[in-house]
């Protein structure tokens, strides 16, 4: 009995060290996937960091790529604009893209605030801007509320302006 109770505890002993073995190594994937995956909010501030990138270039056929439509937009206490299709939403841009407000070189996120309205679904990202020139001279800063809907991807759905406090 001895010699068989020795044996059965030495595999018992094993086993445990398996089974802790595996559950370690189940742990460590499991957590690495979790790592790797970017949430929301990262996927969102990527699609606003790439959509001012092309603001920037004044790329109005890029720009129209970051919106669900119908889009709508509300700057400076005005008339919103309901944007129906992609001819709209580029002949808004174009206009834009023509006029003085498009006098810069680039621009830069003074501030931003993410905010989830719904789960997996929806947020609005407030955001404080620069404009810049030459020599990254400030030429105007702004605040902005962008609300994002997630359908196959996040993209923005309403833009409009907001008093700088």
């Amino acid at each position: 009995f001895n010699k068989m109770e020795i044996i059965l505890q030495k595999l018992k002993f094993s086993f445990q060290i398996l089974l802790l073995l595996f559950l370690s190594f189940q742990n460590l994937f499991s957590f690495n996937s979790q790592i790797n995956k970017p949430n929301d909010e990262d996927l969102i501030k990527e699609s606003l960091t790439n959509y001012f990138i092309e603001v920037d270039k004044k790329n109005t056929e890029e720009m129209l790529t970051f919106f669900e439509l119908p889009l709508i937009m509300n700057f400076e206490s005005k008339q919103p604009l309901f944007l129906e299709d992609d001819d709209e939403v580029i002949e808004v841009f174009n206009t834009w893209k023509n006029s003085k407000k498009a006098d810069f070189l680039k621009t830069n996120i003074d501030n931003v605030e993410y905010t989830e309205i719904h789960n997996n679904f929806m947020w609005v990202v407030d955001v404080t801007y620069s404009r810049t020139g030459f020599n990254d001279e400030i030429l105007s800063t702004k605040r902005s509320l962008y609300y994002f809907v997630k359908k196959d991807s996040w993209k923005i759905y309403m833009i409009s302006s907001v008093e700088l406090e």
